[in-house]
C-alpha cells in the first residue's frame, strides 16, 4: 500500500483499463467523461466526450472539466437553468485558487475509490497482524489520478461505521486539514460534480448545496446576480457576474 501511496502522475483523470499499478502512467490516463453515458449525444459532440489527458496544473484540470460541462450542456441544451450553476461553480474554484486552497501545481495522485475490505487479498501473519498483498477491482470507474484535495473519502473501508480519533491519529496535520477544512470540504465537493456531472434533481441540489455553503463561509454578490460567459475566454473575471457598471447602464435603459 505505501507503494500505491507514491505513486504520482502530472494529469488528471481516469486510468484506462489497459494499465495497471505497476506501469508508467504517463500517457494511460483519459479526461473524466462527459455527456453523461448518452452516446446518441455524444455521437452529435464536435468533440469527444473524452480523450487522453495531458500534463495540467490542479487549476486548470478543474476549470477544464467544468467548461467541458459547459460546452456540453450549451449543445445539449442551451436554455437550461443548470448552465448557470456550472459557471457559479467555476466561480467558487478560482476563488478557491486565490485562497490557496486549489494549488497551481501539477502533482496529481493514485486513487482507489473501492479499496474496501473485498477488494483487499490479505495474509495472516499472527493473531495480530495481517499483511496486503494484493488490491482487486482496477476498474476505471474506480481508478483515477486526482488533486490531493480529492483524496478524502467520504466512507472509509470500514463502510458506514463510525470512525473515533484512531481514524485520524496516524495523519499528518497537512493531510487532515483535507477532510476538515471547510473549504477542502467544498472543493471536493465540487470536485465529484466535475467528475460525474448533473442528470438528477439530486445532482441539481448537490450544486445549489454547494453554492450555498460557499455564499455562508465566503458571501460574494456576484454568485446572486451572476451572468454566463463564453467559458472559451481567457478574461476569469467575465465569471464573476455582471459589474456594477453594466447595472447602472440597465437601470439608464429602463428609465429612459
Amino acid at each position: 500500500m505505501s507503494k500505491l501511496q507514491r505513486v504520482t502522475g502530472d494529469c488528471g483523470g481516469v486510468i484506462t483499463d489497459n494499465s495497471g499499478p505497476s506501469k508508467q502512467p504517463t500517457g494511460m490516463v483519459q479526461k473524466f467523461r462527459v455527456a453523461l453515458g448518452r452516446t446518441d449525444i455524444e455521437n452529435t459532440l464536435l468533440v469527444p466526450a473524452t480523450w487522453p489527458a495531458e500534463p495540467q496544473t490542479t487549476l486548470e484540470s478543474l476549470l477544464d472539466q467544468c467548461d467541458r460541462w459547459i460546452k456540453f450542456c450549451e449543445h445539449w441544451d442551451p436554455d437550461d437553468f443548470v448552465m448557470h450553476q456550472w459557471s457559479k461553480l467555476r466561480f467558487i474554484v478560482l476563488q478557491l485558487h486565490q485562497l490557496g486552497v486549489i494549488p497551481d501545481s501539477n502533482k496529481f495522485h493514485f486513487c482507489h475509490t473501492d479499496l474496501v475490505a473485498h477488494n483487499n487479498l490479505i495474509e495472516i501473519v499472527d493473531h495480530s497482524n495481517v499483511r496486503i498483498t494484493g488490491v482487486l477491482d482496477w476498474d476505471a470507474s474506480f481508478v483515477y489520478f486526482v488533486q490531493s484535495l480529492s483524496l478524502t473519502q467520504r466512507h472509509t473501508i470500514c463502510g458506514y461505521m463510525e470512525m473515533d480519533t484512531n481514524g485520524t491519529r496516524p495523519t499528518s496535520n497537512e493531510w487532515k486539514k483535507y477532510a476538515t477544512q471547510p473549504e477542502y470540504l467544498i472543493a471536493r465537493r465540487i470536485f465529484e460534480i466535475f467528475k460525474r456531472g448533473a442528470s438528477s434533481a439530486c445532482d441539481y441540489q448537490d450544486m445549489d448545496d454547494v453554492i450555498a455553503d460557499w455564499q455562508e463561509i465566503h458571501f460574494d454578490e456576484a454568485l446572486n446576480k451572476f451572468s454566463l460567459s463564453d467559458p472559451d475566454t481567457d478574461n476569469d473575471s467575465e465569471y464573476s457576474g455582471q459589474s456594477e457598471d453594466s447595472s447602472d447602464s440597465d437601470d439608464d435603459v429602463e428609465d429612459e
